[in-house]
């Protein structure tokens, strides 16, 4: 699908916060990743390595299969294991002034949800798939569902736009409850594909929306899947 002119223009600095780049060390426990994601509402840390110059970025899919692993001993709590051991190194970074579609190409390509943002060696952010999408829907003019200029009434929504705003109620609820955003991403999946695919049915999203990964952050606290 191509994005309209006004979209495709939009850099890696419309889509980014401004607030400070959440930091974390390697000696640093996976359950200490999961409180700071957490209680700062992120998805992604930097990690600071004292021995190397350049940073390393723990996700919370990182941390999701570090606690979904079956192959530690019994006796080993993976909760105290360090970043050190999943944190991803030689990380692909983009400069504030990439447009978001090459961002979003980039992770698409690499199959990875976020992208570190450095300046002259410096982080100054961690974008996400999210953040992409998000910009967009606030920067996109085409309203969500057109208004009748007859009537001046919203049109009556099918079973599948019902569904998924059912599911906004699910997605902010988890957003809220587990500072997690991983329900609401999916939601924006599901948005997209109806978007593209206007034939798609209720039954065909309900599927789609079970085939979502368990909460990492449920997982992590050992709340299994949500």
């Amino acid at each position: 699908m191509q994005l309209p002119l006004e979209l495709r223009r939009m850099t890696v600095a419309d889509a980014l916060d401004g607030g400070a780049v959440v930091t974390i060390t390697t000696d640093q426990t996976l359950e200490e990743a999961v409180r700071m994601m957490r209680d700062r509402g992120v998805t992604a840390l930097a990690v600071i390595d004292v021995d190397s110059r350049d940073p390393g970025i723990i996700t919370e899919a990182d941390v999701g299969r570090a606690m979904a692993a079956q192959t530690r001993a019994e006796d080993e709590d993976p909760r105290k294991q360090t970043v050190r051991d999943y944190l991803t190194l030689d990380v692909i970074v983009a400069t504030s002034d990439w447009t978001l579609e090459r961002a979003a190409r980039t992770m698409v390509a690499g199959h990875f949800r976020h992208l570190m943002v450095v300046e002259e060696h410096k982080v100054i952010g961690i974008l996400s798939m999210s953040d992409i999408v998000a910009a967009w829907a606030r920067d996109s003019e085409q309203p969500a569902v057109a208004v009748s200029e007859d009537t001046g009434e919203l049109p009556q929504l099918g079973p599948a736009h019902e569904y998924l705003y059912m599911l906004r109620r699910t997605a902010k609820q988890h957003r809220v409850a587990a500072k997690c955003e991983c329900e609401w991403e999916w939601l924006q999946v599901l948005y997209g594909q109806l978007l593209d695919r206007p034939d798609l049915d209720r039954d065909t999203l309900e599927h789609l929306w079970e085939r979502r990964e368990p909460c990492p952050v449920l997982h992590a606290e050992g709340g299994g899947a949500d």
